[in-house]
């Protein structure tokens, strides 16, 4: 009855589920310790902190069970509701491709109306709905790839039979043959591919924009500051005296300190940095966001007005003009919301910047824990820096740095980061290896006959070997020119949904992303048929 066919199949998934979910405890748990010891130098050399190996409570254990067996037994269902209605007079027949075709159609036009609703998502420019968009278009691709798959191999037929032409022609005509298997191996190449675009894009977007974060809070010629790159992280701030000896250097022209306290809004803890409204605008600058601009310093020197950064502007709701109420050492005091914007090294804290007159007043706070130096521009860097380096001296709780020097050193540091995601993208497109593997270890088996009727009218091992790769490569390249199209999709939505939390990013192209993927993508295509193609050639003619 139809009741035992739903329940084999779903036996068949849990049991699935429990080995997979049992791998993937184990290959979790070791990644998640690798990366942290990954970064612990890192962090070591960036924060001067040092972090322990990865802490997973019970719930991570149980959220990641639960899904494990719920997420394999619920993509069991459809498949065995379909499988419970298949007539045995339909089982015994051979597929038919026009019936596929019919019922591919009707879903191509679904996908093709979600992948319109999907633009109109995306131009929204709204976080959340850019993000519920680039759902919707993985899924409107799923869709449609049934359909597009037999004109795609076609097109990407012409290139594979370069390499082999007769075997690349009968690659494409089994792909052509079962459009529903081909596009099912397609959609799983293209989340793993997409999601190596859209990582990269991602993390290519962060390091630009931390770059310009950079360029705008750190443009001063000069940077004298602790030997901790977090402000508030226990350094010890400098009286008067030290400003007064920068300012007094010959061929210095501006100087701009930045001080620090602690207060509380809303129940949260907010560090607050103080500025002279004046000097520090001729020297450094903030990444707005929004409508805010550089008048907002301006608004600083009027009172008790305040610019927020946009992790903090994001968590407490805030926004230009509204009305705050902070909790200082001094008891509670109204501040004003001037505008919101970012320096470097408080991007990911929540912190407020207020005048250094009120930080006296109402956080009793006076020292200063860094300076920003601009150099006259008639001066000679080589002695200006030389006399900085002597002053500088006198205080060992901090260091000189030149702007230039210290922003190249954070580009090192960056791109020997990028190596721990390039290995977490990996992983991630190894489940795309696997399918391809399945896919085409699937097809082998169900051309036995065919590849042993090859065989028999003079076929070789290796030209059949050379089909099972062609026909992986021209999977691959279908695969490919998918995850490429969705991982940018992706990833702009992924940089747009940082905004939601305050960190706005420009957007750049992954134009290294774009190459990786498709290298990783023809890497995997050869790899995905050495098993699959060594086991058709060994198959017994006879047989």
């Amino acid at each position: 009855p139809r009741r035992t066919i739903i329940r084999m199949f779903l036996a068949e998934a849990l049991l699935q589920g429990v080995i997979g979910t049992a791998i993937g405890l184990v290959l979790g748990w070791l990644m998640a310790n690798g990366l942290f010891a990954a970064m612990r130098p890192l962090v070591r050399d960036m924060l001067h902190m040092e972090i322990g190996g990865a802490t997973f409570r019970p719930g991570t254990w149980v959220l990641a069970i639960a899904l494990g067996l719920g997420v394999t037994v619920l993509a069991a269902l459809l498949p065995a509701r379909t499988a419970s209605r298949i007539t045995p007079l339909e089982a015994m027949r051979p597929p038919v491709a026009e019936v596929h075709a019919v019922e591919a159609g009707r879903r191509a036009w679904v996908g093709v109306a979600l992948a319109v609703v999907s633009v109109f998502l995306l131009a929204t420019r709204v976080p959340t709905w850019v993000g519920v968009g680039s759902v919707v278009f993985l899924i409107a691709i799923a869709l449609v790839a049934p359909v597009v798959v037999t004109p795609l191999a076609r097109a990407f037929g012409s290139v594979v039979e370069l390499l082999f032409a007769r075997e690349g022609a009968i690659a494409r005509s089994n792909l052509q043959r079962n459009p529903g298997r081909s596009a099912t191996t397609v959609t799983a190449v293209m989340l793993g591919l997409a999601s190596i675009v859209a990582m990269l894009s991602v993390v290519s977007s962060i390091f630009a924009g931390f770059l310009g974060y950079i360029d705008r809070s750190m443009g001063s010629d000069h940077v004298v500051m602790p030997g901790s790159i977090v402000l508030q992280q226990g350094n010890v701030g400098a009286g008067p005296r030290l400003g007064e000896e920068l300012r007094r250097t010959p061929g210095v022209a501006a100087v701009a300190s930045l001080r620090v306290a602690n207060g509380k809004l809303n129940g949260s803890d907010v560090q607050a940095i103080g500025i002279d409204p004046v000097a520090y605008p001729e020297v450094a600058s903030l990444e707005w966001n929004g409508t805010s601009s550089d008048a907002a310093f301006g608004q600083l020197a009027s009172g008790r007005w305040l610019i927020a950064n946009g992790i903090f502007a994001s968590q407490a709701g805030l926004v230009e003009g509204q009305a705050v109420e902070l909790q200082t050492p001094t008891g509670r005091r109204t501040y004003f919301v001037a505008g919101v914007g970012n320096d470097y090294l408080n991007a990911k804290l929540s912190t407020i910047y207020i005048s250094q007159e009120m930080l006296a007043r109402d956080f009793s706070t006076t020292t200063d824990l860094m300076f920003l130096v601009n150099r006259a521009p008639a001066s000679d860097p080589a002695v200006v820096g030389a006399d900085l380096e002597r002053v500088v001296a006198d205080y060992p709780a901090f260091g000189l740095h030149a702007t230039a020097d210290w922003k190249a050193e954070q580009q090192r540091t960056f791109d020997s980061t990028i190596v721990i995601f390039y290995t977490l993208i990996a992983a991630l497109a190894l489940p795309s290896l696997l399918a391809l593997m399945n896919t085409l270890a699937i097809s082998v088996l169900a051309r036995t006959r065919e590849i042993g009727m090859l065989r028999a009218v003079g076929a070789t091992r290796r030209q059949v070997k050379r089909m099972v790769l062609a026909e992986s490569l021209l999977l691959t390249l279908i695969g490919i020119a998918f995850g490429v199209v969705a991982g940018l999709w992706l990833g702009y939505a992924l940089v747009v949904a940082m905004g939601a939390v305050g960190w706005v990013m420009p957007w750049s192209f992954p134009f290294t992303g774009v190459v990786v993927t498709i290298v990783v993508g023809l890497v995997f295509g050869v790899l995905a048929s050495l098993a699959p193609a060594r086991s058709a050639a060994g198959l017994v003619v006879v047989d």
